[in-house]
């Protein structure tokens, strides 16, 4: 019976394709390409706090919640309290992350496929 079974897992799993190889994360490119992301946000952010004020902040979070949140949260947590009053940080913050929780959430309704909107959603 149990060889019957690993038979039978061995036969399933050999017909699997992979629709591409998987990637090192640890690579120089990714590492430089979040560097400039990151740096990027940092400049934008700060260019908003200038000279946009609390809306333009809270505008530039709605905006990044529907890309990736991570580098506009990290930029905002390091100026918070110096350049970027705490309060506009922590509503920035709870914007981008609730704009992010939308577009992660219609993701699956807007696929044509469930399988993409699984991997899309779940990511």
């Amino acid at each position: 019976m149990r060889l019957a079974l690993v038979a039978a897992r061995d036969k399933s799993t050999a017909d699997v394709q992979r629709e591409s190889d998987p990637k090192n994360p640890l690579e120089l490119v990714t590492a430089f390409m979040f560097a400039g992301l990151f740096l990027a946000m940092l400049i934008i952010t700060q260019l908003a706090v200038t000279y946009l004020g609390q809306g333009g902040v809270y505008t530039l979070a709605a905006i990044m919640g529907v890309s990736d949140v991570d580098p506009f949260i990290m930029g905002l947590t390091q100026a918070a309290g110096s350049l970027t009053p705490v309060k506009v940080a922590a509503g920035a913050i709870l914007i981008a992350a609730a704009s992010n929780n939308v577009v992660k959430g219609s993701t699956p309704t807007a696929s044509p496929t469930r399988r993409r909107a699984c991997r899309a959603c779940c990511s």
